[in-house]
C-alpha cells in the first residue's frame, strides 16, 4: 500500500532537482523514494552549505599546513577548490 507526501519546496529547487534526475533517466519521486527509504534504515541528515560535510571540511584543515590569517573556513575551503 502506498501513501502521498506532500511538502512545499522552492520552485528553482524542484526544477534543479527535476532536471538533475532527468539526466540520470530517472523520475523525481523515484529520488525522494530512494531518499526516505536511506533515511528510514539510518536516520541521520548532513546539512551544508558548500558541498562539504562538517567533517571533511575539519579533515581538509586538519591535514593543510598552511594557515592562512583572517581567512574564514568558508573561503579557504573554496579556495581548495579553485
Amino acid at each position: 500500500m502506498n501513501t502521498a507526501i506532500t511538502f512545499r519546496a522552492p520552485i528553482r529547487l524542484k526544477q534543479q532537482a527535476s532536471k538533475a534526475a532527468k539526466e540520470l533517466g530517472i523520475p523525481l519521486s523515484l529520488v525522494l523514494k530512494s531518499a526516505l527509504k536511506n533515511f528510514a534504515i539510518s536516520p541521520k541528515v548532513v546539512f551544508t552549505v558548500n558541498g562539504f560535510t562538517s567533517d571533511f571540511e575539519e579533515e581538509i584543515l586538519k591535514s593543510s599546513k598552511t594557515k592562512v590569517k583572517g581567512m574564514s573556513k568558508e573561503k579557504f575551503l573554496k579556495s581548495l577548490m579553485d
